[in-house]
């Protein structure tokens, strides 16, 4: 928006995933992060349930060998701080997402809708 200046009002972008304050882990997640790291980058919720959802996996296989944990993995229910259930479909996909539609509105982005 820098670079665009005032071109970019109503510029319209979608992104993998809910805001922040519709996770139902997220103003937990955004107050531990912040004390410890700072500002969270936007996927810093994703890539902390992805780290903890393969960590049980693993303990639930009782291994850190993939050929073992795999299985499991893909067939968890985990809560996480972006979904109440985290779980993939029979393809390995993320059974749960969701993606949010963005415009700029006075030089910030705004959510406009999310689809879950």
């Amino acid at each position: 928006m820098k670079l665009a200046g005032d071109s970019a009002e109503g510029a319209i972008a979608s992104l993998a995933g809910v805001p922040m304050e519709q996770m139902p882990g997220g103003e937990d997640f955004l107050k531990r992060f912040r004390e410890r790291f700072g500002e969270p980058e936007v996927y810093s919720p994703y890539g902390y349930d992805a780290t903890r959802v393969l960590v049980a996996a693993m303990l639930q296989a009782d291994s850190t060998e993939p050929v073992k944990y795999l299985p499991t993995l893909a067939n968890i229910k985990h809560a996480g701080v972006t979904s109440p259930e985290i779980s993939y479909d029979e393809h390995g996909d993320f059974a749960n997402g969701g993606v949010t539609v963005y415009q700029v509105r006075q030089g910030k982005w705004e959510v406009m809708q999310t689809i879950e």
